[in-house]
């Protein structure tokens, strides 16, 4: 435990310092590294098998091609998107429960594995799409000015942190814990 609550008052929110939180974590992963590959380690293998099929599928491209994806790029991104979440949904699990995944486990894609997908779609998409359209509109206006689009850039990635705390609620299932919470 990070912060000493008493156990009296379950629902009352806990603040955590920040420091302290962030060196857990840190230190976490660094003694938990075993367990972080074997959690990872299956979802690597079909990544790799997907990539190896994509690669004998659709073959390279004899010149670059900025700015086109194929239907098997969008597969890829997609799987991959879904595989980190799982991983992620696991790793939670085992950093805050103690739960290792067994083998079937650990290719796990649940209900809790796709909400905490759109969820980390939708924070995505709430934070960091205005800064694309900003970009764009300053890009086309005056390319200069796309300068400004710093601080901006900090204000969503703040924001995506920010958000990105009810990420573990999802993972232990919780449905309680919202965004306005996280904020």
């Amino acid at each position: 435990r990070l912060v000493n609550v008493p156990r009296n008052e379950p629902d009352k929110m806990r603040k955590l310092p920040i420091v302290a939180t962030v060196k857990h974590a840190l230190n976490s992963v660094i003694a938990y590294r075993g367990t972080g590959i074997r959690i990872g380690l299956l979802w690597m293998i079909v990544l790799l098998a997907l990539n190896l099929a994509g690669l004998f599928l659709t073959g390279q491209p004899t010149e670059p091609q900025p700015g086109r994806i194929g239907l098997f790029d969008l597969v890829q991104i997609a799987v991959g998107m879904i595989a980190c979440n799982s991983i992620a949904v696991n790793w939670h699990r085992f950093v805050l429960r103690d739960e290792v995944p067994t083998a079937q486990g650990a290719l796990r894609l649940d209900g809790v594995v796709w909400r905490y997908t759109g969820n980390s779609l939708l924070i995505a998409l709430m934070t960091f799409l205005p800064v694309a359209v900003l970009t764009a509109i300053l890009s086309a206006l005056m390319p200069p000015a796309v300068i400004l689009v710093l601080p901006a850039v900090a204000v969503a990635g703040t924001a995506t942190f920010m958000l990105s705390l009810k990420l573990p609620a999802i993972a232990l299932g919780r449905t309680d814990f919202g965004f306005a919470d996280a904020m």
